[in-house]
């Protein structure tokens, strides 16, 4: 297999040489951008279903910082002080299965399924903060002998599908709020490609995304069927569902909004992870069902939008019919 061969410049036009399978990277950024033809092509090409991104950071580290008055404006300033070098580290990120959960696609979940992708393995990936100034302190604790700032663990991928997360900072102790975050659907992810290049970033938002995943019983089906072990967190995971009147309702909507794509929308995925409707409607991608119309008018859900006594029974009903099924 032919590999890609690069040099990434980085600060202070240092180099650092990356080696990465190029059907990998095609694989990850096919499932990114939800499009099944480029993922079987990808497959085809020698592809590992199991394939995770690659995250390089590269950065200048200072012995030391001090903070200084700004010299234009109002407010204060970190800066570096003292020698200063430029280092790197590169990790894996999100898995292909992984993404593919992430942005709700069935049928690419199926297709990495069919070449060979574990639904048992650990799901894990790790986000670093940006920052004003890298010291040689925050390097070596954070980075060199750390998890990172913050690292996401999900024993399998039936508890990536519940949002049933372990999240843990540098030193390996639990970030409760980003966990209860996760929880309800809301996590962070590495930028999007299938080598990710974060050199010296500082500005917010430089070095992640936020993502909202709303469960959908169908992929959590479809991972039991094709061999995904039950385990007690994925049970504890339905059952705080089942105690969230509003997150049922939210579900019902969107699973409503599948159906109503399902029969005769075109759906296509952008790299801004939007979806574009044949009818003209976007959503965003991390939330099905706030679709708006064309000309960007009021938000809008299909008619059978869930809100009613019997649409939440139903998706109560199914949720429970899951209890069972996982029982470790």
């Amino acid at each position: 297999m032919q590999y890609i061969n690069a040099n990434l410049t980085g600060p202070g036009n240092t180099t650092f040489h990356v080696t990465a399978p190029p059907a990998d990277s095609l694989l990850i950024m096919a499932v990114e951008e939800g499009l099944p033809d480029e993922v079987t092509l990808a497959l085809k090409s020698g592809a590992n279903p199991n394939a995770r991104k690659r995250v390089v950071l590269g950065c200048t580290i200072w012995e030391g910082s001090k903070t200084i008055k700004k010299l234009f404006g109002k407010g204060q300033e970190e800066q570096g002080m003292g020698p200063c070098e430029t280092k790197f580290c590169d990790i894996l990120g999100e898995s292909a299965l992984a993404l593919a959960i992430l942005h709700d696609s069935k049928e690419i979940i199926e297709l990495l399924l069919d070449a060979g992708a574990n639904p048992n393995a650990s799901i894990s990936w790790k986000l670093a903060r940006s920052r004003a100034v890298w010291t040689t302190t925050t390097w070596r604790w954070t980075i060199q002998e750390g998890n990172w700032d913050i690292q996401y663990t999900f024993t399998s991928a039936v508890e990536l599908a519940l949002g049933s997360a372990q999240v843990v900072d540098m030193k390996g102790n639990p970030l409760v709020p980003v966990q209860d975050m996760a929880g309800r659907g809301n996590l962070w992810v590495n930028k999007p490609g299938g080598v990710v290049q974060l050199l010296n970033p500082s500005g917010k938002g430089s070095t992640f995304s936020e993502l909202t995943m709303i469960p959908n019983t169908e992929i959590v089906e479809l991972l039991i069927a094709r061999g995904a072990r039950p385990t007690v967190g994925a049970r504890q995971a339905i059952l705080s569902l089942l105690s969230d009147t509003n997150r049922l309702e939210k579900l019902e909507k969107a699973r409503m909004s599948r159906i109503s794509r399902g029969s005769g929308s075109t759906i296509s995925r952008s790299s801004s992870l939007t979806w574009s409707m044949s009818s003209g409607s976007t959503a965003s991608a991390g939330s099905p069902t706030s679709a708006t119309s064309g000309g960007g008018g009021t938000p809008t859900t299909p008619a059978s939008s869930g809100t009613g006594t019997g649409s939440r029974a139903s998706s109560i009903s199914g949720w429970r019919s899951f209890l069972d099924t996982l029982d470790p």
